[in-house]
This record gives C-alpha cells, sequence and structure tokens, in this order.
C-alpha cells in the first residue's frame, strides 16, 4: 500500500503544500498497516490458543529468556551509581526497619511477606514515587546482589499472556541456593530458593516482588534469617 503511494507521489511536482501532505499521507498509511500488522498477530495468537484467543501463565503467548543488550548493561552499571538507586534502596530500608517495629506506619507503596515459609516484599509500582526505569534496574541489581553470595540462577525468564481480559507480562529471577558439597546430616539452605519478579499489566509496571521460599521439614536445616539477606541488598 505504501510502496504504491511513494510511487505514484514521486511522479508529481513537489512544493510546500504537495510536501506536507505527502508527509501527512505517508503517516496515514503506516498507521493503517501497523494496525493491520496488530490485526494479524492477534489473530496468529487466536489460531494458536483457539478461538477465543486466550492464554495462560502454563500456556503464554510468547515465552522468551530475559537477556541485556550492551546499551541496556551500560546504562544498568551507569544506574549503580546514581542517586535514585541510592533513594530505592533508603525506602526499601527505612520502611523495613518500620515493619520490623510496628505494622502499622507502612507505606502503602509496598507489602512484607512473613510467613513460616516464604520471607519478602512487594513493591507497587503504580503508588512509589519511583519511575518504572528506575524500578527495572532494581529488578536486576536484586539478582546481582543474590549472585554475589554464590546463589545459583536457575531461570531468567519473560512470559506474555492473557489474564482478566489484559495482556500480562511477568519477568522472573529464580535463584537456588550454593551446593553443599561436604557431607552434612541436613541440607544448608541458606536463605531458602529467590525469585523475583517484575509483573507489567497492559504496559504499565504494577509490581515488584523478591520473595526468599523455605523448606520446613527434617531434610533441611532451618533457614537463616531473612535480616541477613536484607543487609545483602545494599
Amino acid at each position: 500500500m505504501l510502496g504504491a503511494y511513494l510511487e505514484h507521489s514521486s511522479k508529481r511536482r513537489t512544493s510546500k503544500r504537495t510536501t506536507n501532505e505527502y508527509k501527512k499521507n505517508c503517516a496515514t498509511l503506516l498507521r493503517i498497516e501497523y494496525l493491520a500488522t496488530m490485526s494479524d498477530l492477534w489473530n496468529y495468537f487466536k489460531n494458536i490458543f483457539g478461538k477465543s484467543g486466550k492464554s495462560s501463565a502454563a500456556n503464554p503467548f510468547t515465552h522468551e529468556v530475559i537477556t541485556l543488550s550492551d546499551k541496556e548493561l551500560a546504562n544498568f552499571e551507569k544506574w549503580k551509581a546514581s542517586e535514585e538507586k541510592t533513594e530505592l534502596l533508603n525506602y526499601l530500608h527505612k520502611q523495613y526497619g518500620n515493619q520490623l517495629i510496628t505494622d502499622s506506619n507502612l507505606d502503602r507503596g509496598i507489602d512484607f511477606l512473613n510467613t513460616p515459609s516464604s520471607k519478602g516484599f512487594v513493591i507497587h509500582c503504580t503508588i512509589v514515587k519511583f519511575k518504572p526505569k528506575d524500578l527495572r534496574h532494581f529488578f536486576f541489581f536484586l539478582h546481582e546482589r543474590i549472585k554475589s553470595i554464590q546463589y545459583r540462577p536457575y531461570l531468567s525468564d519473560k512470559r506474555t499472556y492473557e489474564k482478566n481480559g489484559k495482556l500480562e507480562t511477568v519477568e522472573r529471577h529464580y535463584l537456588k541456593p550454593p551446593i553443599m558439597r561436604e557431607f552434612v546430616d541436613k541440607v544448608d539452605q541458606k536463605f531458602g530458593n529467590i525469585t523475583i519478579e517484575l509483573v507489567t499489566i497492559n504496559k504499565v509496571m504494577t509490581s515488584l516482588k523478591f520473595q526468599a521460599t523455605s523448606y520446613n521439614d527434617h531434610l533441611y536445616a532451618e533457614a537463616d534469617r531473612f535480616e541477613g539477606l536484607m543487609e545483602i541488598l545494599r
């Protein structure tokens, strides 16, 4: 469509008015072709997932490994030396300190997880003052800090699927404790398995979760205290 228009337009006399019309019409045609492409994409998804076009976390539209380009890595390294990183860490540790004392004065932008087998926190991205780009850098920073204590990266993936009529994308890092080679009576699970999740719904970043999950049975030694893990996140 656009190619035919360009060929036809090249035969016309050029003027300021026709040039402006030409640019406007090109933009319109590009928009039409883009919408046609998106329509083809959703039709493709529907052919895969049935007439309803629905998917799920277990059967996503897309499932890919998380990777960072050289430019993204450079931006991440720059962010680690920024005031934004310091402010975000200060916010996290201040709220965690408040939570240890009382649950009554917590910021609405964060919740802490505290059950016998699960510890962690959830940052509500639409409530806190931090920009999405800083929270995304923080997602990778948490991953880097856990790797620094010899945790083993088990997977880093990104899934996109439909949930409650909306398009949800979940980026996830999952790490396991280092393997203890010496013989022990019980398995040393350190802080447990670590999950870091960044959720986006309809292109809006909604939550960042950091969770340590431990085993509570006779095969495993008691997990290390979560306070120690928080000290590593500095």
